[in-house]
This record gives structure tokens, sequence and C-alpha cells, in this order.
């Protein structure tokens, strides 16, 4: 008898360790996913925002002052100070919706366009794209020639879903920043 109850323990002990086990393991696979996806996302984000930051050090024109028909439109030297001007465009494209707790919000990418020809494009789950000129007083400017700052911002989800984790709980990323190209501000004075 006693020796039937030692193993009846026995089993119960490493069935437990082995759930145990299995838990943990199970968490570290979970952690490694959400690293894995919150590092796609940032790296994406900032690869296309390097991009940006670039045009906006060489732009000369403001084309559309805000967001006209989902295009944003500069004139920027794209291979540097003594390159010609091109005309760079910013292009919302929408790519789907995600449902969250509020209803639903349309997701989409932004596309560049140098003269015409797309060069690079954002990641596919952008929330929120603002993009607009402002005046010296930090106002959104009404005409192009009243531009001397760009402001932008931009949110994005992960591109890859994590599972078991709510839509409005996945890692997002957001930049925002107000630049004020020197090409641009002498243009003005």
């Amino acid at each position: 008898m006693q020796l039937i109850f030692d193993n009846i323990t026995s089993t119960f002990i490493a069935t437990a360790v082995i759930f145990l086990l299995m838990a943990t393991n199970h968490q570290a696979q979970l952690t490694s996913v959400e690293t894995t996806a919150n590092y796609v996302l940032h790296s994406r984000v900032n690869d296309f925002m390097a991009v940006f930051m670039r045009d906006m050090r060489n732009v000369t024109t403001v084309v559309t002052p805000v967001e006209t028909d989902s295009v944003f439109a500069i004139r920027a030297r794209t291979d540097g100070l003594g390159s010609p001007e091109r005309l760079v465009e910013y292009r919302r494209a929408r790519t789907g919706s995600v449902s969250v707790n509020s209803g639903t919000v349309d997701q989409f990418k932004i596309v560049r366009s140098v003269d015409g020809v797309v060069t690079s494009e954002s990641v596919s789950t952008v929330s929120n794209w603002t993009i607009q000129g402002q005046d010296n007083s930090g106002n959104i400017a009404t005409t192009a020639s009243d531009v001397t700052s760009i402001f932008v911002d931009i949110e994005a989800s992960s591109p890859i879903s994590i599972p078991g984790v709510s839509e409005r709980d996945q890692p997002v990323a957001q930049w925002q920043s107000v630049f004020k190209p020197r090409l641009l501000r002498e243009a003005v004075i």
C-alpha cells in the first residue's frame, strides 16, 4: 500500500513540475514574440522616418501646406544640396481596418514618391498620420509661401500580430516632430 501511495504522489509531483516547465517555456516564447514584434515595428517606422528627415533637411518649397486628398507634396533636393529640386509626395494609402473597443480604426501606409516614382513606404499599419506646414507663429499655414516649419505625427501598430493579445494591447510606435528646414526658412526670410 505504501508503494502505491508513493508512486501516486511522485506522479502528481512530476506532473506538476512538467506543467510548471511548460508554462515557463510558453511565457518565454510569448516574450520573444512580443520583443520581435516591437523591434520590427520600431525599425520599420524609424527607417521610414529617416528618409522623411532627409527630405526635411533638403526641402526648398512646400507645394501643399496641409495634406490635401491624402497627399502632402514638397520640392526637395533628394540627393543633397547640389542636386536639382524634385517633387516629393507623401501619399496616404488605405490598407484595411482593425476593430478596437470604441469601434474600428482605419489603417494605411504612407507611400513616398519622387517625380511620380514610388521610392519607399511605411509600415502598412499606420493609424494616425498628420502632416502640415506651419508659419512663424506655429499655426497651420494657409498658403505654401507662409510655411517655415513642418509638423509631422505618425502612429502605427505592430505588423506582427501577437497571439493571445487583443488588438488594442498590441505594440504601438508614435513619432512626432517639428522640422524647420534651413532652405525653406531662407526662402521665406
